[in-house]
């Protein structure tokens, strides 16, 4: 009795390993940011910053994965309660607000950028995904936009590698992996940030739930034992 139980568990554990020496030879770092209200700042006229937490009750959350040669970040952004229309649909001008917005209601994102500065900090945009599709470069078709009729979230999906307008350089991969890296999320009604958020890097995902998974099977081998004796 006892073999028969050790051999799925030694099956997933293989496999939890395969797993993980997979993503291990692959290489990926991952990063997360979650996107508030609460994380908005204003430049000072002295050049200080200071925090501008507004009261939105939209969110969001980015999930982004850098390959092993740092010339590729995949990213994802998941956002409630906002209208990212005008974006989807390449009407605002290449790094500006939209020609459209001038009517649009207040929660209609205007822009989404990548920002370098640390938390607490504003810097220059060094990414802007939409205004590839406003410009008529569209990234190689890597910008996607889905509705998530489930949720009411609209997802927006693609790729910031070296060869966009503003290409991933080893500077700003170093930046990314120190931390100085931020979303933000402009709409009509705060056209200075409705939602910002500092990228992070976060655990490799793979990993994480393979050990879990091999480690619940376990206990349950365990018990199986004490039980059978």
């Amino acid at each position: 009795m006892n073999k028969l139980w050790a051999v799925p568990v030694f099956s997933l554990a293989f496999t939890c390993g395969q797993m993980i020496a997979s993503s291990s030879a692959m290489a990926y770092s991952f990063f997360r940011a979650y996107l508030s209200g609460e994380e908005e700042i204003v430049t000072n006229p002295d050049g200080t910053f200071s925090p501008i937490p507004n009261d939105s009750s939209a969110r969001g959350v980015a999930d982004l994965k850098l390959n092993d040669s740092g010339d590729e970040l995949s990213y994802r952004f998941e956002i409630f309660g906002l209208d990212l229309g005008i974006l989807e649909q390449g009407t605002q001008n290449p790094d500006n607000f939209p020609v459209t917005a001038v009517d649009a209601p207040d929660n209609t994102v205007t822009q989404l950028h990548f920002h370098n500065a640390p938390a607490g900090a504003n810097g220059p945009v060094v990414f802007s995904p939409a205004s590839l599709l406003a410009s008529g470069f569209d990234d190689l078709g890597n910008i996607e936009f889905e509705n998530n009729t489930d949720t009411g979230s609209t997802i927006v999906s693609g790729i910031w590698d070296i060869n966009d307008p503003r290409p991933l350089t080893p500077g700003l991969v170093d930046e990314l992996l120190s931390g100085n890296i931020y979303i933000n999320v402009h709409t009509v009604g705060i056209p200075g940030g409705e939602l910002r958020g500092q990228i992070e890097k976060v655990p490799e995902p793979t990993a994480t739930v393979g050990l879990v998974l091999a480690g619940s099977m376990g206990l349950i081998l365990a018990r199986r034992k004490s039980a059978l004796s």
